[in-house]
């Protein structure tokens, strides 16, 4: 998941932060999970989600990502 959030987000510190309140969204809502054998993909959209949403926020952030992905 970690490396989800990082190839979104690009910075390191970006991405521990997007997990860990991933993390807590999953835990804090879990009984709206009705099928736990999906909690590893339902995690991993929360955290693409969470990343995407950092870097709308962050428009900056696209820039820069854009230009070290092409380095």
């Amino acid at each position: 998941m970690y490396h989800t959030c990082l190839r979104i987000v690009i910075y390191p510190a970006d991405a521990e932060d997007i997990l860990q309140d991933a993390f807590m969204e999953a835990f804090t809502n879990l009984n709206k999970l009705k099928n736990t054998d999906a909690f590893a993909g339902w995690l991993k959209r929360i955290a693409i989600n969470k990343s995407l949403n950092h870097l709308k926020r962050n428009q900056k952030g696209w820039l820069e990502a854009g230009r070290r992905r092409f380095e």
